[in-house]
């Protein structure tokens, strides 16, 4: 009984001396960062633009009008693709179903 109560008692104090060191480093730096004089965080000065351009021209680039677009080759390949699908599924699907048996034992050809 006295062992478990001396590592209870060790431990504890372990703990204590564990908690004491960190809040004493802790009160080391927090003191350390605020002797230090805090430079400012923005530098205030005068605001110019990092570059020009001609908005005229920027909307006319972004707005420019195209001519139609001829879909249909893609359409016709989109339907072709549609109908090889379906192909492929019914040749999966008889390739599924197995052969009759060549003969069966107990009747005449």
């Amino acid at each position: 009984m006295g062992l478990i109560f001396k590592a209870i008692l060790l431990a504890c104090a372990g703990w204590g001396a564990l908690y004491a060191v960190q809040q004493h480093w802790m009160a080391a730096m927090t003191s350390q960062i605020a002797a230090q004089p805090q430079p400012a965080m923005f530098v205030s000065g005068p605001v110019m633009p990092t570059m020009s351009f001609n908005a005229a021209q920027l909307t006319k680039g972004l707005n420019s009008t195209i001519g139609p677009i001829d879909t249909s080759a893609a359409q016709r390949a989109a339907a072709h693709h549609l109908g090889h699908q379906i192909y492929l599924q019914n040749r999966a699907a008889a390739a599924a179903v197995p052969l009759p048996p060549q003969r069966i034992p107990g009747l005449p050809r």
